[in-house]
């Protein structure tokens, strides 16, 4: 024999506490965790079902005062060749002067003029064609990513006509061939250095293997 409900009633119990007590501190502790943690979460995850992502932050670029300085002359036998790096290459003191200036504009922590003036001294029986300067360069971002690099900014230019000047003005442009895969809590540092003169046609191999990088 089948049985049927004819009656039901719910009973519900409440408890009740003073605002100082440890019941109450407790209760609210726990309603709080209950809508912070999900915020918490999805901060530190950088969102949910997050498939790509892009921001933009303006690096740390500071120049290391190491720079290297090639010029053809009309004597091809007799390049000039000045700069302030180990004396591992044989140079011709022809840099009498260089003069410098990094100013920070907006002052926020991170220079945005360089301001580099080299003399080159030469005698009347030679003449400059070309020239090629290396700058070397501190590079840092920390915000989303810590990666830290020695960088290379390179002025190339040739003529068929000597001259007794150049000025150059421009601005400093990243070339990133791949991805970063990096985080603010393993941060990468590269300390490869890119001035190296081991081989016969070194200024060759410094652009060789600086394009070789692929970061």
């Amino acid at each position: 024999m089948s049985l049927r409900v004819v009656y039901s009633k719910s009973f519900g119990v409440k408890y009740k506490a003073p605002i100082c007590s440890k019941a109450f501190i407790l209760y609210a502790v726990i309603t709080l965790l209950t809508f912070i943690l999900p915020f918490l979460f999805c901060y530190r995850s950088n969102g949910l079902w997050l498939k790509y992502e892009t921001y933009r932050e303006q690096p740390r670029v500071q120049f290391k005062l190491q720079y290297l300085l090639y010029a053809e002359t009309s004597d091809h036998t007799s390049p000039l060749i000045c700069g302030n790096f180990p004396r591992t290459l044989q140079i011709t003191d022809a840099c009498s002067t260089i003069k410098v200036i990094e100013e920070d504009t907006n002052i926020d922590g991170k220079n945005e003029f360089l301001d580099l003036e080299l003399y080159l001294t030469t005698n009347d029986t030679v003449d400059v064609l070309s020239i090629a300067l290396l700058l070397i360069f501190d590079f840092k971002i920390q915000d989303m990513c810590l990666f830290e690099m020695e960088s290379m900014v390179v002025i190339n230019h040739s003529s068929g006509l000597p001259g007794g000047r150049l000025n150059v003005f421009g601005d400093l442009d990243l070339i990133q061939k791949l991805p970063l895969v990096c985080s603010t809590r393993r941060p990468i540092r590269i300390n490869k250095p890119i001035l190296l003169f081991e081989s016969p046609d070194w200024l060759v191999n410094i652009y060789e293997e600086y394009s070789k990088r692929t970061r």
